[in-house]
């Protein structure tokens, strides 16, 4: 997979992907960036087509948030088939995170709220049987779920 391509395609199907300046950090890393927004683009060494796209202030020294987590905050139910192609990333961030792209990060303090434990909670819900009504939630990107994970242990 040609990373800087897949990187460039994502911009150019960013809406407002214009204003964002392409940056080489690493083999495994580049970054998106504008005056309002940082995404960052962090590639596994060993699966080619894995990576995570990361979303913080352009001004912040933060390493960013996840948007898979986020995805879950703004219930992206509707998630594409394929959701690791830039294109279909291009459209989660269209639909759910106009807002951040253009600067608004109040959903931090969303993020805040469930960052702590956010990733053993998800591993619970998905290691559940299948139709497991908690799994289900959670493949869904229904965020009730966490709740209701917590209430397991």
């Amino acid at each position: 997979m040609n990373k800087e391509l897949l990187v460039e395609n994502f911009k150019n199907r960013l809406h407002g992907g214009s204003r964002f300046f392409l940056k080489k950090i690493s083999e495994n890393q580049w970054k998106l960036e504008s005056d309002m927004c940082r995404l960052s683009f962090v590639f596994d060494r060993h699966e080619d087509d894995s990576y995570m796209i990361l979303i913080s202030d352009p001004d912040s020294n933060s390493v960013g948030i996840n948007s898979f987590v986020l995805r879950h905050l703004r219930g992206a139910r509707d998630v594409l088939a394929d959701a690791n192609s830039a294109e279909n990333q291009a459209e989660i961030f269209n639909r759910y995170f106009a807002d951040v792209l253009k600067g608004d990060f109040s959903i931090l303090s969303e993020f805040e709220k469930v960052k702590l434990g956010f990733g053993a909670f998800l591993m619970k819900a998905l290691s559940l049987p299948e139709g497991d009504p908690i799994k289900v939630k959670a493949k869904e990107f229904d965020i009730s779920w966490l709740e209701d994970v917590k209430k397991l242990s």
